[in-house]
């Protein structure tokens, strides 16, 4: 999977747009010029929107698992059938974003005392609400593993996970919404950061205790 920022998605592949949006359905008669114009290489003009859980992605031509609606490029990619586009925030941006509530000063026992799990060997760096960092053992070499989490305008909070200054996903963050807040209270950053690093598809149990052990020695 190409991971992209929206803007270099945009950029490169230049979408029509109809009614404002870039989308259209997959029976508009749209799709049907875009095919009759360019025949079996129709496909390369031609993106599908798929939605899996909390994960969206762009796969290039026509899939039928997951699929929401097609985009139409103005621009052919030369990618293989099937691959797809993953959208990330970029990195730089999300580190110019201003961080709420700075702790620079926190403890760090404090801190990760309220994740309870043997993992208060890990070098917390520093942290504040929305932000985490932490040097963390990933194949044998030690990296910097950094997550960024919001609220949007609706109050649904986001997460983009960065290895090493490069984000590897940006997702919503489903164990909690604002419909819940009742029930759960306000969002907890330390509940996500807590879950990210145990059960993240980047990260993981093995990542945490391969850590705590080399800490340890």
């Amino acid at each position: 999977m190409i991971r992209m920022t929206w803007k270099g998605f945009e950029d490169k592949y230049k979408f029509e747009e109809h009614d404002g949006s870039n989308m259209v359905e997959t029976d508009s008669s749209r799709v049907k010029e875009i095919e009759d114009k360019y025949g079996d290489n129709a496909w390369r003009y031609i993106w599908t929107w798929c939605s899996e859980g909390s994960d969206e992605y762009f796969v290039a031509g026509y899939a039928c698992v997951n699929r929401m609606n097609y985009m139409i490029a103005t621009v052919p990619h030369d990618l293989e059938e099937d691959e797809s586009v993953e959208i990330v925030e970029d990195y730089d941006e999300l580190a110019r974003r201003p961080k709420n509530s700075s702790r620079e000063n926190l403890d760090k026992s404090y801190y990760m005392g309220k994740i309870p799990l043997n993992i208060s060997k890990i070098k917390l760096c520093y942290q504040y609400c929305h932000y985490a960092k932490f040097d963390l053992w990933m194949d044998n070499e030690l990296k910097i593993v950094e997550i960024f989490a919001e609220q949007n305008i609706d109050g649904y909070a986001w997460f983009s996970l960065a290895i090493d200054g490069e984000v590897m996903e940006t997702s919503e963050y489903k164990d909690w919404s604002p419909d819940e807040e009742d029930e759960k209270g306000e969002f907890d950053f330390d509940k996500l950061a807590k879950t990210e690093l145990m059960g993240n598809r980047y990260l993981g149990r093995d990542t945490i205790a391969d850590t705590v052990m080399r800490s340890c020695r």
